[in-house]
Formats: C-alpha cells, sequence, structure tokens
C-alpha cells in the first residue's frame, strides 16, 4: 500500500497518475510509510519514506523529449535483479535519506500518450524514424520505472509489497484476431497475378495458379474458417473474428477505395451466418468489423452491430474498425456510445509496434473524461508484412515477444482469415503456430479479445486488504469467492509457509501467488525470513 497526494487541477497529470495505480494494481492507504507526492502536494505529510514526482515541464518540451529519452532506459526497466544500478544511473532521478525525486513530469507524458496526443508525433517524424520508435511502448518503460522506484523504497524501508499481477497466471497475454474482410475472392483474381508477374515473383504467380485450380475443383480460397478452427483445436486456443457489413461506395478517383467493392457479403447468408454459429458454439467470439465509413458515423455502426447480434443471435461486445480507421477520441465515443465494450483498432497500417504508446490494455480518455471503453492496442497486423522475408519475420516477431512479455502486456495479432490459404500466403500458417508456441513456452496466455477485456474489466473491480507483522504478511482479497492471483515483493527475503495460496512464479524477490476460494474470515497468511542474496 502506499499514499498518494496530488493536486486535483493537475489535468493530463492526474490521468497520468491514476493510470499508473489502476494499472499496476496498487492499493493505496493513508497508514502507509511510503508516499507519493505529485508536483508540490503531500511532500511533507511526515512519512518514512517520499517519491516525489515533478509537475514542472517548463524547463523542457517534455513530451517529445520523454518519447526520445525512452529508449536509453528501455532495457534496464526489464532488469530486476540490478534495478538500483539502473535508478542510479537515470539523469533525472535523484535519491536522497528516504527519498526519490523524479524531474521531469511523467504523469503529464502519459496522461497526454493515453488522450491521443501520440498521433500528433507520428504523423510529424519520419517513415523511418517512426519504424524505430514504434516498437517502444513509452508508457510502459516510463510506468515501469515508477514501479522500480517503489521497490526501491520498500525495499530500503525492509517493508513488503503487494499487488495485483497482471494476468491470471500468465507473465502476459496474447490476443488472437480475425478480420473477415471478405468470403470470397474476386478482384484479386486479376490484381494479385498482375503484380506478381510485374515484380516477377515466380513462387507467389504459381500460388496463384494453384488457387485457382482449387477454385475449379469447388473450394473457395477465402474460406478457411474450417482450417482456422483445425489449427486452433490443436493448439488449444480461440481467437476472436470480426466480420464486416461493407456498404461504402468505391470512388473513381481513390484507388484505395475500389477493393471496398470486392468485400460486400451479408450477414444473413445462410453459408455466413452458419459459420458464425458454428464458431460460437465452438467457442471463438464473434465481433464487428466496422465497415470503413462507420468509425465516424455512429448510427452506421450501431446499425451493423445490431444486424450482426440478428443474424447469428448472440451479443456483439467487442469490434475493430476496417483499415484502422479511427479518430481519437470520436471514435471510441462512438463505440462506447453503442454499447460496445472494448475495441482493438489502434494499431500501424503499415508496421508492427505500439501506436497508443503501450502494450497494455487501457481506458482511452475524451476531454480528460476516463472511458469505460477499453482498448487492447494492436500490435502486429499480417498486411504491410506479406511481402517481407520470413526469416526475419521470425525474428521481428520473437523480439515484439520479448517486449510485450517483459512489460507483462498483451500482444495482439491481426491475421486476416483470408491468409490461411497457403497457396497465395506461404509461410503465414507457420508463423501464427510459431508465435503460439513461443509465446506459450514463455508463460504467455493465448486467447481472443472478448476473454482479455472480460479478464481486465474483472480484474480492475477486485481489491484486497494486506497488513504485517514481524515475519508475517496477511492478505484479504476482495470477492472472496474467486480466487485472485497477486504480485508480492518481499525484499531480501523468502516464503518459509503459505496458507490459502500457492506460489506459481518467482523472479529475484518477486512472488506471484494464486489464492484459494475463501471462506468467512479466511484470508491468505504468509511466513517469510530473510535470506542474504550475496552469500
Amino acid at each position: 500500500m502506499i499514499s498518494v497526494h496530488y493536486d486535483e487541477e493537475c489535468g493530463y497529470g492526474k490521468i497520468g497518475l491514476e493510470h499508473f495505480i489502476h494499472t499496476y494494481g496498487i492499493i493505496l492507504s493513508e497508514k502507509s510509510s511510503v508516499n507519493l507526492a505529485y508536483g508540490d502536494a503531500g511532500k511533507n505529510t511526515g512519512r518514512s519514506y517520499n517519491i516525489l514526482v515533478s509537475n514542472d515541464s517548463s524547463n523542457l518540451d517534455a513530451f517529445e523529449d520523454l518519447i526520445y529519452y525512452s529508449p536509453d532506459i528501455f532495457n534496464g526497466v526489464l532488469n530486476l535483479e540490478n534495478f538500483h544500478e539502473f535508478i542510479n544511473s537515470v539523469p533525472f532521478i535523484s535519491t536522497g535519506k528516504n527519498s526519490i525525486n523524479i524531474k521531469l513530469d511523467v504523469f503529464s507524458f502519459i496522461g497526454k500518450c493515453l488522450s491521443g496526443d501520440l498521433e500528433f508525433f507520428w504523423k510529424r517524424i519520419s517513415n523511418s524514424e517512426r519504424e524505430k520508435l514504434g516498437r517502444i511502448p513509452f508508457i510502459d518503460v516510463y510506468e515501469r520505472m515508477l514501479f522500480l522506484v517503489l521497490l526501491r523504497a520498500f525495499e530500503e524501508l525492509r517493508l513488503p509489497f503487494v499487488c495485483k499481477a497482471f494476468w491470471p497466471g500468465k507473465r502476459f497475454a496474447v490476443c488472437l484476431t480475425h478480420d473477415v474482410d471478405e468470403v470470397k475472392k474476386t478482384y484479386q483474381w486479376i490484381t494479385r497475378p498482375f503484380i506478381y508477374l510485374q515484380n516477377m515473383q515466380a513462387d507467389l504467380f504459381r500460388g496463384q495458379l494453384y488457387s485457382l485450380y482449387s477454385r475449379l475443383q469447388g473450394n473457395e480460397p477465402f474460406w478457411t474458417f474450417n482450417e482456422i478452427m483445425k489449427i486452433e483445436d490443436n493448439l488449444n486456443v480461440r481467437s476472436s473474428f470480426y466480420f464486416l457489413k461493407e456498404r461504402s461506395k468505391a470512388k473513381v478517383f481513390a484507388p484505395g477505395t475500389w477493393k471496398l467493392l470486392g468485400r460486400r457479403y451479408d450477414f444473413n447468408d445462410p453459408k455466413v451466418r452458419e459459420i458464425m454459429k458454428e464458431l460460437y458454439a465452438g467457442g471463438w467470439e464473434i465481433g464487428l468489423h466496422g465497415s470503413y465509413e462507420s468509425y465516424k458515423n455512429p448510427d452506421m455502426l450501431e446499425k451493423e452491430r445490431n444486424y450482426l447480434q440478428t443474424s447469428f443471435g448472440g451479443r456483439i461486445s467487442g469490434t475493430r474498425q476496417h483499415h484502422l480507421n479511427i479518430e481519437i477520441p470520436k471514435t471510441w465515443e462512438y463505440h462506447e456510445k453503442i454499447g460496445l465494450e472494448y475495441d482493438t483498432t489502434l494499431g500501424f497500417k503499415d508496421q508492427m509496434g505500439f501506436r497508443g504508446g503501450t502494450c497494455l490494455p487501457f481506458h482511452p480518455y475524451s476531454e480528460q473524461k476516463r472511458l469505460n471503453l477499453l482498448e487492447i492496442p494492436l500490435a502486429i497486423m499480417d498486411a504491410p508484412l506479406v511481402q517481407n522475408k520470413k526469416e526475419v519475420l521470425y525474428g521481428d516477431f520473437e523480439s515484439m515477444v520479448n517486449i510485450v512479455s517483459g512489460f507483462n502486456g498483451v500482444l495482439t495479432l491481426l491475421w486476416h482469415h483470408s491468409i490461411f490459404n497457403e497457396y497465395e500466403f506461404p509461410g503465414w500458417i507457420g508463423a501464427y503456430e510459431k508465435i503460439i508456441n513461443f509465446s506459450k513456452k514463455n508463460n504467455g496466455w493465448v486467447t481472443g479479445a472478448g476473454e482479455i477485456s472480460d479478464w481486465w474489466k474483472w480484474r480492475e473491480r477486485t481489491g484486497f486488504e494486506w497488513d504485517y507483522e514481524g515475519t508475517r504478511l496477511r492478505i484479504t482479497p476482495y470477492p472472496k469467492e474467486s480466487s485472485h492471483f497477486l504480485n508480492i515483493y518481499l525484499p531480501r527475503k523468502t516464503i518459509e509457509k503459505i496458507s490459502n495460496a500457492v506460489v506459481i512464479e518467482t523472479s529475484e524477490d518477486l512472488f506471484t501467488i494464486k489464492t484459494n476460494i475463501l471462506k468467512n474470515d479466511g484470508c491468505v497468511e504468509i511466513k517469510f525470513s530473510e535470506v542474504n542474496h550475496g552469500s
């Protein structure tokens, strides 16, 4: 537990501070020995340890400076073993007796990112610069830095620290999604062979011929649902499918809109309706792929959602906009207005990375007001990468998994359902399977977006109380009728005995536990003892 003090009028800074507290699952208490003070508020509370964060950015163009400085501290924040050395190496952090002073306004930076200010930054810089910086989750870098500072305070006081774990017994999450843009191959019969011939890509041209031969045998190249279900069944995972009702008009002098003509199918087509019902019955999620113009038209979006719900007979809770179209924050407001629970549009159209500056789910802000809608940011989409060499891509994919794992985030994948046609997109099924297997091997939770959203919102509703005396720590989570996952930091200590919970992972002095379902006045009790890591 920590105490927090800040000025209520601190605007974006309040957004960033609250986001940090909620994301890391930190419990607040005025009785805590550790005080986090933002700005001048709460500097002289008489606490045993004070962490002071500046709210003065007048000496720097703070927003962009924090972006450009983040690569320098990126690796340091991931190293729990040597976090003391990291804190001492950061030039805008100074330490004193029972105090740490952070001299830059990191909370305002986080608040501005969550409100969409990164969109202006991405437009100002070059593609090469965006390619590099887009791989760094800025928000997560600075929030992890703040978390390490908290651990430093509790270690110096020799006190335990408890917060919520990010995921249910896993280090990070992988969110599997598929956009169903079309269910039949149409204009691509002409455009793709022409492009491959023009670029002298003989293998891909042959793939088009194989696909045509298969079509003549009665197999629709883009009807890959059964293949996906088989693959995911074998991997013991489930994903989300976003179905599209496209009615936007193609414009003669806007070639980018011509493809809209080939992306028209009806949710009430018997074949489409039946596959949606089969997917839903098998544990897959059905979501809405908002049409090309719907991101700026809430009435259109609501009609599409209602039509989809009626067609397959289930509730639609999530969406992704077609072409990743989004007008921040209006599109998020429209999604919330019609009752959607989550969105997963926020990602780059032309590269992998973190468009919103984070790999963790978050609630967007509009006019400094927190929305109930949850954004599950998109990290990797297949479309801009299909021409890349597979050996390069595999390395990039593993790198992205490692980044997201390091920040306990969620790696959201968009593999269009059509890319599971191995004739036309050789290697992409294998890439999908490799990412899933690699993630599972590294303790990743692999599932669909709806389950990610449900977990994150349930996590937000939970809480716990804890106290310690001598070598005993007692924790009472609520609601008691559920199991909970908690992170416990025991500086220079080890667990000797634990009641009503089990330890599921350890890293240095950080333990992750899963609690039992508790009855009446039951609680988790941990007995710990001092250890000497240097012996």
